[in-house]
């Protein structure tokens, strides 16, 4: 069993380039050298139109972009900036290594229009880009059939037989499940859960005797890496 976020949860607002401005404090939120769900602040230093950079891959890029002192890091990329009223003006996307507090966010407007002309963007899960990126042979799998894909499978020691799944049930961007088969003979004998999505794994579903049936519910109440309880299951 995998755990789905509530019906009720609420979108974020998307605004606009005119609703910030230098000196406006704005807020990151995101996955920072893997350490999920980080807050950071800081003040809108300047607003650059048609401002152009490079990535390492040599692609050039061009954009009116938010330059601000909040902190991002390898992790917050594609992670919203938001207003003190909530909405999002940016979508962060780098630093200027050599220099100190220059970090910017490609400003809203830009991403409003290129949802516009990529509709087929909002089925874009970006769990995919990071699995790949420690991953890059992992095949995709879209499991619910729902044009999103939500289930990443590696063959971590490359001897040609998958091994482990990375599982983002409620497609939210988030990795929460891994499957792991160690003998590697078609049949998940664990499955491991951050069910609370922290970054720590705080129970797992055990298939003790691989009939495709758990038989074991392990917790690590206080998420020290070690397992608490082990309650069968019938």
């Amino acid at each position: 069993m995998l755990f789905r976020s509530p019906s009720s949860i609420i979108p974020v607002e998307l605004g606009s380039n005119q609703e910030v401005d230098i000196g406006d404090n704005v807020y990151a939120i995101g996955h920072p050298k893997s350490l999920p769900w980080t807050f950071s602040s800081g003040m809108v230093s300047q607003i650059r139109e048609k401002h152009k950079w490079m990535y390492v891959d040599k692609s050039e890029h061009q954009a009116t972009v938010i330059q601000m002192q909040t902190p991002i890091s390898t992790g917050n990329s594609g992670g919203p900036l938001f207003t003190s009223e909530g909405k999002v003006v940016g979508v962060n996307t780098l630093m200027q290594g050599e220099g100190q507090n220059l970090n910017f966010a490609v400003a809203v407007d830009h991403v409003k229009k290129f949802i516009k002309e990529n509709p087929n963007v909002k089925k874009v899960n970006p769990a995919g880009a990071l699995v790949k990126k420690n991953f890059p042979n992992a095949t995709a799998q879209d499991y619910n059939k729902n044009g999103i894909i939500d289930t990443w499978y590696v063959d971590t020691n490359k001897n040609g037989k998958i091994d482990t799944a990375f599982i983002d049930d409620d497609e939210d961007g988030f990795v929460e499940g891994t499957l792991i088969d160690k003998n590697e003979n078609g049949v998940w004998e664990l499955m491991v859960l951050d069910t609370d999505k922290d970054g720590k794994n705080n129970e797992a579903y055990i298939d003790e005797d691989e009939d495709r049936n758990a038989d074991v519910l392990a917790h690590d109440y206080d998420q020290d890496g070690n397992w608490d309880k082990f309650e069968k299951l019938s």
